[in-house]
């Protein structure tokens, strides 16, 4: 994923971590030109179906990330860039302003 990224995107690359994520591939994803940033574990407030999706609630976080960024584009890690978007603005994308509060 950092490596398509990379190919089809100017803008840096930011790739959160929980704090379980091993050193040696913090090191390899900084070593593919991603920063790095350790967010907490979200612990899911209601049961979930298998204990692997126990992690996916931490995905809410990239909501957090407008202190890091003007520009935000959640890409999960099972996901590949195929085409540019140069223009920051693909046909796709949802736009969020953190600080409209009209509701709308």
């Amino acid at each position: 994923q950092v490596l398509s990224v990379r190919r089809f995107s100017a803008r840096p690359h930011l790739t959160m971590v929980t704090p379980d994520v091993a050193p040696a591939t913090r090191a390899r994803l900084q070593e593919l030109g991603s920063s790095v940033l350790e967010v907490e574990l979200i612990v899911p407030p209601v049961k979930v179906a298998r204990p692997a999706w126990s992690s996916v609630f931490t995905k809410l976080r990239a909501f957090d990330l407008s202190t890091h960024a003007e520009q935000v584009a959640f890409i999960d890690n099972d996901a590949l860039l195929t085409t540019s978007a140069a223009d920051g603005k693909p046909d796709w994308a949802i736009t969020w302003d953190p600080h409209d509060t009209s509701g709308s």
